[in-house]
């Protein structure tokens, strides 16, 4: 393991491109992180920054993101009084108290005859938001300011950094035995964390079902199913396949596969 200053996932993804696999650079420090699509994440001093290289598995890079945001929710329910506060957004963020803790970003680098996968993860374990941009200090969270009763492995932000670290190591490595041995795991535990489900969000949906409700729920067809593309309605959590579903008013339920989704 080597623990150093870095630029980007980039640069990360670079210096794991030789060598045996898996293997994992750490920083806590970065600056010019990323997220998904063109957002950036923003990364002081402590944040910590990890990417993890492996030979690409037979999971598809959706399943490997779910799969890992669990492993740092799981990491992060050790530290705080009460782990229902601890929640995963889709596709691949960690909240703490409606606020985000950690993000995950998945890529994939040919490196023949096999690719390899970075699995490039932020956790805010020891971060001072004082100086953060405004809309970062209104959505965001540390680890640190919510802990449990300090231990003296805790005393220090060192401490802090390296225990986060490997307890998610350990998390990590067990979610993927777990989903290897049973590929419906990963459902059953992000479902006890979908930040989203029960809530009114906008997405793009790439294809609806007519529903089908009980008479008691009272609910009724209003009309034809919604056209594709942006569409509005409760969230209903993730199917077996990782695909946000939502009810448009409508009663037709929709898939959104890849798009990006926001509370309305």
């Amino acid at each position: 393991m080597r623990r150093e200053f870095l630029a980007s996932n980039e640069e990360a993804s670079s210096q794991l491109g030789h060598g045996s696999y898996p293997r994992l650079v750490v920083a806590d420090q970065q600056t010019s992180g990323r997220g998904r699509g063109e957002h950036s994440w923003w990364s002081p001093e402590g944040c910590l920054m990890s990417s993890l290289a492996l030979f690409e598995p037979t999971k598809t890079i959706s399943s490997v993101a779910y799969v890992t945001a669990i492993a740092i929710a799981k990491t992060i329910e050790t530290q705080i009084d009460n782990p229902n506060r601890c929640k995963i957004k889709w596709p691949n963020d960690v909240y703490v108290d409606e606020k985000k803790i950690a993000g995950v970003l998945i890529e994939r680098v040919a490196y023949p005859p096999q690719n390899i996968l970075i699995i490039g993860t932020g956790i805010n374990v020891d971060v001072d938001f004082s100086d953060a941009p405004a809309e970062i200090r209104a959505r965001a969270i540390s680890l640190a300011h919510h802990s449990r009763a300090a231990s003296p492995e805790l005393s220090t932000k060192h401490g802090r950094m390296s225990l986060i670290l490997n307890r998610f190591v350990s998390e990590l490595r067990a979610a993927m035995q777990s989903t290897d041995s049973d590929d419906t795991w990963w459902h059953r535990e992000w479902t006890k964390r979908c930040y989203l489900e029960g809530k009114n969000i906008e997405g793009t949906v790439s294809s609806w079902e007519t529903a089908q409700f009980e008479a008691e729920t009272q609910l009724s067809l209003k009309g034809r199913d919604p056209p594709i593309g942006t569409a509005i309605g409760m969230c209903l959590g993730l199917d077996a396949t990782g695909h946000l579903r939502i009810r448009h008013e409508s009663g037709s339920i929709g898939r959104i596969v890849t798009s990006s989704v926001r509370i309305v």
